[in-house]
């Protein structure tokens, strides 16, 4: 399993970014439901359909990034590996960020971070799926350099 850490150079509040273990479950499953809670789409609350999320999309904490504040979880990316078309690829099976830590580019960060590992891996692709009246995803993923590839 690999793990890694970065801290994060935020002059106005002590961030890093790490990939996850499965010691994060709790962490991530409070977090998720703090990030989801004004989502379009009702998530998983009770712990036992998270745990089952994270199962049936296959998630890898290897792959997976949390961007911490101290030790309080305030965004994630979770994604899967999987090869699709032939290619070794990266699925994102949530990405989320708390209320009071949006509009500050934290999975700009989380995908940084993640760069170097996805080069090492030989990951060539991240596939992912946003409601299309979420905005605020689609620019986020735009940015990220992301492609609709069907809508």
């Amino acid at each position: 399993m690999l793990q890694a850490k970065k801290n994060l150079n935020f002059q106005y509040m002590p961030l890093f970014a790490r990939t996850f273990t499965e010691a994060d479950f709790e962490s991530l499953y409070q977090t998720f439901g703090i990030a989801f809670h004004d989502y379009a789409v009702q998530m998983p609350q009770e712990k036992t359909d998270f745990e089952r999320r994270l199962r049936r999309t296959g998630t890898d904490y290897g792959f997976s990034v949390g961007i911490f504040e101290e030790e309080k979880l305030v965004a994630f990316v979770m994604h899967a590996f999987g090869i699709w078309e032939g290619k070794k690829t990266l699925y994102n099976g949530g990405t989320g960020v708390i209320p009071s830590h949006r509009g500050q580019k934290l999975i700009d960060q989380t995908y940084n971070f993640l760069k170097p590992i996805l080069q090492e891996k030989g990951i060539e692709q991240i596939l992912l799926e946003v409601l299309c009246h979420n905005a605020r995803a689609i620019h986020l993923y735009n940015r990220l350099g992301f492609k609709i590839i069907r809508k």
